[in-house]
């Protein structure tokens, strides 16, 4: 029997899909790279411990190296305290620094982009008009840019209220709040008109524009060039984000220096260092019971034959038998009267509740 060589089919061959590389994972394995990732997140130094920056790192160097030939610390906790004055102390030093390039650019900002900041910040305050209309309405009136975004404000009711003829609800509100009146009042004021009477709302716009244009001219703009030479001059009135961060980081140094100051002069004088575990005042008192534990208590007393309660209360009340040669030991302390009391009480409230329930079942 032939078989024929055309009906014979090749077996087919899979293609193997090629391995993808394996990706190498966990952050950097050598010893620089591990010192160059963990300065990655550094920006000032201002609250670091262990990476700062070149400059600081080296003014660190020097005040330690001054601090230990002043102080001479003898033991490893001393030199720890001394390296702790070093830091605070020279990080005081930068931000002395800072503090001048911070104020340098304060008064750069105040000369080219003093409208632009004041908007933006009239902007932020004006976020909370809905919620606080009474002294967001009043701390928009005390500034020029604040007064601008009332009158852009009125200008848009003003153009709605010709148009359409009235204010629907919303826009009604928008003008209480404008005006900072309490939400208690609106419903009947006679401060903000009806939403379709026209006439008057068109005069309570144009009152409010008057108002708020004659302030402007009149106090708010001298107010606002006086605020601003301030500025220029090295004394800005209000403090921003990075200016308060300054302030607060030499605060804390200060602080620091001061602590670990005192405590190296504490320790030189012969004194326990503050972390010794002997200076911690050892509490002999047991706490008292709380109001769970004694809880419990009742109902595990319930729980107890009487039998058992018995034979307890005549082995707490017979004196033990001892030796003649060992020490007599005290018999444990009943519970106080206080105590039996309250237990009682419970009990008895107990009980009322579950009878009580039963009642109602």
């Amino acid at each position: 029997m032939s078989t024929c060589t055309t009906c014979v089919t090749a077996p087919t061959v899979v293609p193997t899909p090629p391995v993808p590389p394996k990706k190498r994972g966990g952050g950097p394995r050598t010893t620089l790279g591990k010192e160059q990732s963990r300065r990655n997140a550094l920006k000032d130094g201002l609250y670091s411990k262990i990476v700062f920056p070149e400059d600081f790192t080296a003014l660190v160097e020097k005040r330690t190296c001054t601090l230990v030939a002043q102080f001479a610390p003898q033991t490893d906790y001393e030199t720890g305290l001394v390296r702790d004055m070093a830091l605070a102390s020279a990080r005081i030093e930068h931000v002395s620094s800072l503090a001048v390039a911070d104020l340098i650019r304060v008064a750069d900002r105040a000369e080219k982009c003093w409208e632009f900041d004041r908007r933006k910040a009239v902007e932020d305050f004006s976020a909370r008009l809905s919620k606080d209309p009474q002294r967001v309405s009043w701390g928009l009136r005390a500034t020029v840019q604040g007064a601008d975004w009332l009158i852009e404000s009125w200008e848009d009711l003003g153009d709605i209220v010709r148009k359409a003829g009235r204010w629907n609800e919303d826009e009604r509100q928008l003008a209480c709040d404008l005006m900072g009146i309490r939400r208690e009042l609106r419903t009947s004021t006679l401060r903000v008109p009806a939403c379709d009477d026209a006439p008057a709302l068109i005069a309570l716009v144009e009152n409010q524009l008057a108002s708020l244009r004659a302030s402007q001219e009149s106090v708010l703009e001298a107010l606002n060039e006086a605020e601003r030479g301030m500025t220029l001059a090295g004394m800005p009135l209000e403090e921003d984000a990075a200016t308060a961060r300054l302030r607060k980081a030499e605060t804390r140094a200060r602080n620091e220096l001061a602590r670990t100051r005192n405590e190296l002069l504490r320790v030189q004088a012969g004194e326990r260092p503050k972390s010794d575990p002997k200076d911690r005042p050892a509490s002999t008192d047991r706490p008292p019971l709380s109001n769970a534990a004694i809880d419990n208590l009742v109902e595990r007393s319930k729980l107890a034959p009487l039998s058992l309660v018995a034979a307890v209360e005549e082995k707490l009340n017979k004196p033990a038998e001892v030796p003649a040669a060992v020490s007599p030991v005290p018999a444990p302390r009943r519970l106080t009267r206080t105590a039996r009391r309250e237990i009682a009480r419970r009990a008895r409230e107990q009980a009322k509740r579950e009878a009580k329930a039963a009642r109602t079942r």
